[in-house]
C-alpha cells in the first residue's frame, strides 16, 4: 500500500506536533519539579516517615537529584520499596537520583 505525498507529509505533521506536546510535558514537569515539595506529593506513610528521619522531608523534587541510590538506601528503614516509590514519582516529574562515580 503507498501512501501520497500529502498523507505522508499529514503524518510527519502529526509527529511533529507530538514531539513538541511531549517537549512542552516535560519542561512543565521540570519546572514543576523546582517548586513541589517532596512532602506535598501522594506518597506512601513509610516513604514520609523515612524522608522525615533523615529530615529530608521538606526538599523539593528537583533537590533528589543530588543523592545517589546508596546514599538514600543508607538511611535508617529506607528499602527497595521505598527507593522504588520515590524513583516512580521523581520520573514523573524527569527528575533522576544521582548516577554513582564509576570506578
Amino acid at each position: 500500500m503507498r501512501i501520497t505525498e500529502k498523507e505522508y507529509l499529514e503524518a510527519l505533521d502529526i509527529v511533529k506536533n507530538y514531539r513538541k506536546q511531549i517537549d512542552d510535558d516535560c519542561l512543565i514537569a521540570l519546572v514543576d519539579a523546582e517548586n513541589i515539595i517532596i512532602e506535598e506529593c501522594d506518597i506512601s506513610v513509610r516513604l514520609i516517615n523515612c524522608l522525615k528521619y533523615a529530615e529530608l522531608n521538606k526538599l523539593k523534587l528537583i533537590d533528589f537529584k543530588n543523592f545517589s541510590k546508596s546514599e538514600l538506601m543508607s538511611i535508617s528503614h529506607f528499602g527497595k520499596k521505598t527507593l522504588t516509590e520515590l524513583e516512580e514519582i521523581l520520573l514523573l516529574y524527569g527528575v533522576e537520583l544521582k548516577k554513582p562515580l564509576k570506578k
